[in-house]
């Protein structure tokens, strides 16, 4: 098994397909272009934290998991972290510091990836990369990402 450690600035960095992605900073929400970049079957785990008070942001772990054009999502264990640069959308960090303290992260079952309206199944709202607390079934189709 070969593993390769690569060290740049995330948001600019194309990692090309990946079976693994481990985010070690807190961030808002998973990046789209690392969501494509999973190959099926692959994983990424990233801590979805509030902004950074006192050096660091407090959050959810959160594995997301691909399979087809579907993405799961299982929340871990809470984490404590420091916050990435360029890993943050200024918009969502009042919407995911509700969700982290209202326990809503927890919730999570998938990623939404194509365009909606929020529902009442969004966690966290972002383009390209919905939170949700919608299970997936079935086959895929991008239509019916999750059930609403």
């Amino acid at each position: 098994m070969k593993v390769e450690i690569i060290e740049p600035e995330g948001t600019r960095f194309d990692p090309g397909e990946c079976d693994t992605i481990f985010v070690n900073a807190g961030m808002t929400h998973p990046l789209p272009m690392w969501l494509d970049r999973l190959r099926d079957g692959g994983r990424m785990v990233l801590p979805l934290t509030t902004p950074s008070e006192a050096g660091r942001g407090r959050g959810v772990m959160m594995k997301i998991s691909r399979s087809g054009d579907r993405f799961a999502a299982e929340p871990i264990g809470g984490v404590g972290i420091f916050s990435a640069i360029g890993l943050r959308d200024a918009t969502l960090e009042e919407p995911i510091k509700a969700a982290v303290q209202g326990n809503k992260l927890t919730g999570a079952r998938s990623v939404r990836r194509g365009a909606h309206e929020p529902a009442d199944t969004c966690i966290l709202h972002a383009e390209g990369a919905c939170l949700s607390s919608a299970e997936i079934h079935g086959a895929s189709d991008s239509k019916s990402q999750d059930a609403q």
